[in-house]
This record gives structure tokens, C-alpha cells and sequence, in this order.
């Protein structure tokens, strides 16, 4: 139970705490100008400073920590059981707390109240005590007022269920299930998403693209293996190769020399028959002359057999030159051919040699190519699995849903009683505040992502009736808490849950926490304006309440803090 708010703040309006209804009154001042503002003494101040002294991060823009008061101390007394102990913490050093007279730190402090306030075990299967603290020191900033089932605009479902659970006394390893079913469902999808991405795509593959790679890859091993099994290594491999190339390199230049020499021949065959028809019969020239009636002496006609002996002489050793160079043209040919047919011999004996194995080097190449695909078809059949295990993942994780929703649904059949106590105090205090015009109720229910809570008051849903929802709800889980030892014996709300009440539904809420109050023992913490405090006095002629705290309008202390800020 809260006891005490102090400060060493000069001007700072201390609160004092009694079981029951507590209201932390802004007044208007006679003197106050038009332009103050109760909104500025600092209401919302007190609830953020009572959420500072229970454990709430500080940071650079925390109240606390504003220039004006930051090496200023806050202090609150609350009884635990029958112990008092003092929380005492400045903006200053945040971190720096004095716990019962003893130094601490954030995370001290926090076990210490999770333990005190909530029963928690300090095990990570339980919500953290800032995730149960939230319900009862609801924000305006951070959306606390939109949803009864949030206490943050951005929380998601499944985290609201854990703290909820413990708080109304449910199976907290539900949420605990729905939550790694969760993580498990967004990761599948992180991959899902990153398979059909450009780059990561052709990473992962497709079961088809997959699938097609590995028949190949497969064919090629086998066809590395029969040519490994039926491998011969031959010795000096490198040399009798080196050689097979000479004796080829040593045939193209025979046979184009063969060439050579045989148009050779040729050539001397055309010019042998030349020969043969083309000399000239000089007897002609006697006949000319003599037809002309020139006789030519004797020592004359000599001379010209002589000359026509020596022509001739010429014309036959001419004749022999050639053939000579004829046969031994066709010899080089007949000699080129004979060699050419033994060198191509010696190649064919190397070329089967060759043919028969390989060198050392090429068979540890193709072992090491049998490897590199052995190891290829490995990963890609690996991929595979994973690609198929994408696929089976989501029917898993469906039938797992599925379980969960039946686990669900069985351990609230067990707490039945329990769930119809907790709607019923729900439906109890609407009703007192509105009656009959609007149905209400608390349902908890199953589903394939855990438990479901759905507050519910009739009729439309304005901002006042969304307003009065969360105070029956907040309200109810409270009792439920502090019945079960899973929660405290306070509740805490700022103004700002009334701004659109209408002042009977205020007047009715206040009358209905006080004696819920009374009657479980318990205390319930709110600021409001004092002319929505008349009104509500006004309607409620004997509601019961403790002034806990009294904050004005006047400029220079009348604040929560006693002092304004720029």
C-alpha cells in the first residue's frame, strides 16, 4: 500500500496515502489568471513521479530530469506486509536508488518490487514487474488510456497476453506457447520472403531448380567414377606425349615436302616431253638455198654439220639432266612416303600407349573434380531439405496452433469458475455505473494465437464509455490480482481517464472505488479537477475520500512540483 510522496523540493506538494479512495485535488485559485491552466500543476506530474519511485526508466526528457529539479530527491514510503519501506531516487542519478536505507540500482529495486508487489519468482518464464506495473499507473503519453487490454498504443496482442494472464490468474505458459509459436511464424516468413528476393533466391533455390542441378551433378559423377575405376596411370606420360607431337610435327613437314617433290616430278615430265617435240630439223635451210641458187662449198656445209652435231649434243645431255632429276625426284617422293608411313606407325603405337591411361596429374584432377562434386551435390541436397522444410514448416506450425487453441480451451474449462468470477465483477461494476442500458462483460476466451480478452460495454463507444471500460476493467484485475497474491493492493489512474466521462458515470466510478476499496481492502489513486470533483460530490452526496494531495493553479508554487516551468 502507498503511504507517503516527499520530496526535499522546496515548495513540492507531499501526498499522503489512506486505504480507500485517494484523490489528488487540482484547485482553482481565486487570483489565477484566465490564462492558467489546471492541466499545468501537474497532475499527470504526480502520477509520472509515483511511476519514477516504482521503477520507470528516466530518460533525458523524464519530468525528473528537467534542469529546474534534477538534483532534487523524490521519496516513497509503501507497506509491504507489515514492513514500511522508502524508495528514494532523483533525476540526477537515476540509477542511484536507496531502497530501505540501503543503495540499489534500477534492476534491484525492480526484483525487489516484483517480489513484494506481484509475487514474482525473479525466473524468466514470468512477466517482468514494469509489464504488470503498466496496468496499474496507466500513461496518457504513451497511449495508456486507448484499450483496455493495452498500456501502450504500440503493444502488440501477444504482449499483452503474459502480463494479463499472471494478473487474472490464468495458464501463463499459454502466452508463453503463443509466443514462440510467434517468433517461430515471422522467422519462417523472414525466410519465406528472402527466398523469393533476387539475390537470396538464387542462394536458397527452388525445389525444381534444385532438384534438376543435382540429376546433372549426379550424372557427372558417375561418369567421373568409370573414368577413375578404368584409369591406367602411365609412366613418363608427359614424355611419350611430348614425343607423339614431334612425330607429328616431323609427318606435316614430310608430307609437304612429298608434296613438293612430286609436283617436282611433274614438272621434269612436262619438260622431258618438251624436249622430245620441240627441236628444230635444219634441213630446211639447204633446200631454201638451193631454191634460191646458192651452193654452199664443201668446207661451208662441214662448218654447218658441225654446228648441227654440237646443237644436238647439247640437246641430249639437256635430256639426260632431266631425266636424271626426274628419277631422283621420284626417289625423294618414294623415300618422303616410306618415312612419313614409319613415323605415323611410331605415332600409332604411342597414340594407343596414350590412349590407354593418362598421367598422374590428370587422375588426381579428376579425383579432386569427384570431390568438388560430391561436395557440391552435398550442399545443394542440404538446400533442399531446407527448401522442403519451408514448406512443411507452416503445416507445423498450424498444427501447433491448432494444439495450443485446444490447450487453451482446456485450461480454461478447468478455470471455469475462475473466468466467470473474473467477467462477473466486470459486469458487476458496469453495471453500477451505467445499469441496465448497457450490457457488459469480460470475455476470456480461446484462440489459435492463446487467450483472448475482450472487455465489452454495450451500446456505442465513445470516448467516455471507452474510458469507463478501462476503469471496470483495470478495476477488476486489480481485485482478481490482490485476491490471487499475483498483484497489489493499489491502483493508480490519472485524469485524463475522465476527460470525456460525464459527471454522474465519474461520480458512479469514484462511489463504486471506494467501496470496492473498503470492502477488499484496497486502494484506489486518482487526480482530478476539483469542479469535476463538486460535480461528482454533487451527484454522490456521501462518497468518501481521502484528499491525498492538493495541487492549485497559482502560478509561482501552487503546482505539483511548486514551481512552473518554462
Amino acid at each position: 500500500m502507498l503511504l507517503t510522496l516527499t520530496s526535499d523540493l522546496p515548495n513540492f506538494k507531499a501526498a499522503s496515502f489512506q486505504p480507500g479512495l485517494n484523490i489528488a485535488v487540482a484547485e482553482r485559485t481565486k487570483d489565477a489568471s484566465t490564462e492558467d491552466s489546471r492541466n499545468a500543476v501537474g497532475k499527470s506530474s504526480f502520477i509520472e513521479t509515483l511511476d519514477f519511485l516504482l521503477g520507470a526508466s528516466a530518460g533525458t526528457d523524464h519530468v525528473t530530469r528537467r534542469p529546474e529539479i534534477v538534483d532534487y530527491s523524490f521519496e516513497l514510503t509503501m507497506q509491504f506486509g507489515s514492513s514500511t519501506t522508502a524508495i528514494r531516487r532523483s533525476g540526477q542519478n537515476p540509477n542511484e536508488i536507496l531502497l530501505g536505507g540501503a543503495k540499489t540500482n534500477l534492476e534491484g529495486l525492480k526484483d525487489v518490487l516484483g517480489r513484494e508487489l506481484f509475487g514474482l519468482p525473479g525466473s524468466g518464464s514470468q512477466p517482468s514487474f514494469r509489464q504488470l506495473i503498466a496496468y496499474y499507473l496507466r500513461s496518457e503519453s504513451s497511449g495508456g488510456f486507448q484499450e483496455a487490454v493495452r498500456t501502450n498504443s504500440r503493444q502488440a496482442n501477444l504482449a499483452t497476453q503474459l502480463p494479463l494472464a499472471y494478473l487474472f490468474g490464468l495458464d501463463t505458459s499459454i502466452p508463453r506457447r503463443a509466443m514462440e509459436i510467434s517468433t517461430s511464424k515471422k522467422s519462417l516468413q523472414s525466410l519465406r520472403t528472402a527466398a523469393k528476393d533476387p539475390i537470396f533466391g538464387r542462394v536458397v533455390g527452388s525445389t525444381e531448380e534444385l532438384e534438376a542441378e543435382i540429376s546433372t551433378l549426379t550424372l557427372g559423377r558417375l561418369s567421373l567414377e568409370r573414368q577413375l575405376e578404368n584409369f591406367h596411370v602411365i609412366e613418363m606420360y608427359a614424355e611419350h606425349l611430348e614425343r607423339a607431337d614431334e612425330l607429328s610435327r616431323r609427318i606435316r613437314q614430310l608430307n609437304d615436302d612429298a608434296a613438293l617433290a612430286l609436283q617436282r616430278t611433274k614438272d621434269l615430265q612436262h619438260s622431258l616431253v618438251g624436249e622430245e617435240r620441240e627441236q628444230p630439223d635444219h634441213g630446211y635451210l639447204t633446200d631454201v638455198y638451193e631454191q634460191v641458187g646458192i651452193v654452199f662449198p664443201e668446207r661451208a656445209l662441214r662448218s654447218y654439220a658441225e654446228v648441227a652435231a654440237f646443237h644436238e649434243s647439247v640437246v641430249r645431255n639437256r635430256r639426260m639432266y632431266l631425266a636424271q632429276e626426274l628419277s631422283d625426284a621420284e626417289e625423294a617422293v618414294l623415300v618422303m612416303a616410306r618415312d612419313s608411313a614409319e613415323l605415323d606407325a611410331q605415332r600409332a603405337e604411342l597414340m594407343v600407349l596414350l590412349q590407354a591411361g593418362g598421367a598422374l596429374e590428370t587422375f588426381q584432377a579428376m579425383q579432386k573434380d569427384l570431390g568438388a562434386t560430391e561436395g557440391k551435390i552435398a550442399e545443394l541436397r542440404e538446400k533442399l531439405a531446407n527448401v522442403g522444410a519451408l514448406k512443411e514448416a507452416k503445416s507445423h506450425l498450424q498444427k501447433q496452433a491448432m494444439a495450443l487453441e485446444d490447450s487453451t480451451k482446456l485450461s480454461l474449462h478447468s478455470r471455469d469458475e475462475h473466468v466467470q468470477m473474473i467477467g462477473s465483477l466486470f459486469t458487476e461494476f458496469a453495471f453500477e455505473i451505467y445499469g441496465k442500458k448497457r450490457p457488459a462483460t469480460l470475455g476470456i476466451r480461446e484462440s489459435d494465437q492463446g487467450y483472448v480478452f475482450t472487455p465489452t460495454l454495450g451500446g456505442d463507444s465513445s470516448a467516455g464509455v471507452k474510458s469507463i471500460e478501462i476503469f471496470c476493467f483495470d478495476l477488476a484485475m486489480a481485485v482478481t490480482a490482490h485476491r490471487s497474491g499475483n498483484g497489489p493492493d493499489f491502483l493508480v489512474h490519472d485524469s485524463h481517464l475522465y476527460d470525456a466521462v460525464e459527471a454522474r458515470q465519474t461520480a458512479s466510478a469514484l462511489s463504486l472505488a471506494a467501496n470496492v476499496c473498503r470492502d477488499r481492502g484496497l486502494q484506489y489513486v486518482v487526480a482530478l479537477n476539483s469542479d469535476d470533483l463538486e460535480k461528482a460530490s454533487a451527484t454522490v452526496s456521501d462518497l468518501e475520500f481521502h484528499q491525498c494531495a492538493t495541487l492549485t493553479d497559482e502560478y509561482d508554487t501552487g503546482g505539483f512540483f511548486g514551481k512552473r516551468f518554462n
